[in-house]
């Protein structure tokens, strides 16, 4: 007995030291977090208003743009991926009510009209000379672009202009300005069957403006073969061939209008009716 208590004697004093040692720094421990984790309050104020202060407030984190200088200098020579220039919008083509009215020392005496752009011709004076030209052909400096009722549309580089056989008939003019456009019947159909391709191109969506019910072309792919033919992003469809597009496309019927030489096309053009006539060949 004298023997272990002796012993005890001996590791008495160290144990309590040791736990004396590891519960101080355990308190140091604890005030140290608790100054990190918890929000300082500050005494009350004379007014009355107690005074808190965050320590998140204090830490200012700069912004990226303040590392904008280290990103320039680029130390480590890392690849930069090259930004893609933005295209530049297609600046839109004026409508013929649109176009100023050319001044020339030609008079136009008539136009013949024809759905089939290669059939329209007009008649031109120049001077005592009578002249027939047709869509392409070159008059004073422009090249044709265009034959309507009662008008043609000059071209000079990005400038169009309008000549008439009187001034009065610009309204119509612009009314038989119902473009005309040329598609071979197999595009089409290859395209009508490709509901993939199709999608990619046009994007419809049920309208209604004023009385008026139709498809709204919400999207369309700039080059795409409905953009040749005449149609435009926000137009309205209203009429296929006279049967309106409202009551739901038929499918069979639609392909029935593919095997067709000519289909005119009944739409909403900034809040103006127009008709876009498809001369389909093949």
């Amino acid at each position: 007995m004298r023997g272990l208590d002796a012993h005890l004697d001996g590791r008495l004093p160290r144990v309590v030291l040791n736990l004396l040692v590891t519960a101080v720094v355990a308190y140091f421990l604890a005030c140290a977090a608790a100054v990190l984790v918890v929000d300082p309050v500050l005494p009350v104020s004379a007014s009355g208003n107690e005074v808190s202060v965050s320590l998140k407030n204090k830490i200012s984190i700069p912004p990226l743009s303040y590392f904008s200088s280290i990103w320039s200098r680029n130390p480590f020579n890392a690849a930069r991926p090259k930004r893609k220039a933005k295209p530049k919008p297609k600046p839109k083509q004026k409508s013929i009510d649109q176009l100023a009215i050319a001044k020339l020392n030609i008079r136009l005496l008539g136009t013949m009209y024809s759905d089939f752009v290669g059939l329209s011709r007009a008649v031109t004076l120049d001077g005592n000379k009578q002249k027939m030209v047709k869509v392409g052909d070159k008059l004073s400096g422009f090249v044709i672009d265009e034959i309507q009722r009662r008008a043609i549309v000059l071209r000079r580089g990005k400038d169009r202009q309008l000549l008439l056989i009187d001034n009065a008939d610009k309204k119509i003019a612009a009314k038989s300005a119902n473009s005309r456009s040329t598609v071979a019947r197999k595009d089409l159909k290859a395209k009508f069957q490709d509901l993939d391709a199709l999608s990619r191109d046009i994007q419809l969506a049920p309208a209604t403006r004023g009385k008026q019910k139709g498809l709204w072309i919400r999207r369309l792919r700039q080059g795409s073969m409905f953009s040749k033919v005449g149609l435009r992003k926000d137009d309205v469809l209203l009429k296929l061939d006279g049967t309106p597009v409202a009551k739901g496309a038929n499918p069979l019927a639609l392909m029935r209008l593919l095997d067709q030489d000519r289909v005119v096309v009944d739409i909403l053009r900034d809040g103006k009716p127009m008709q876009l006539v498809l001369i389909i060949t093949g």
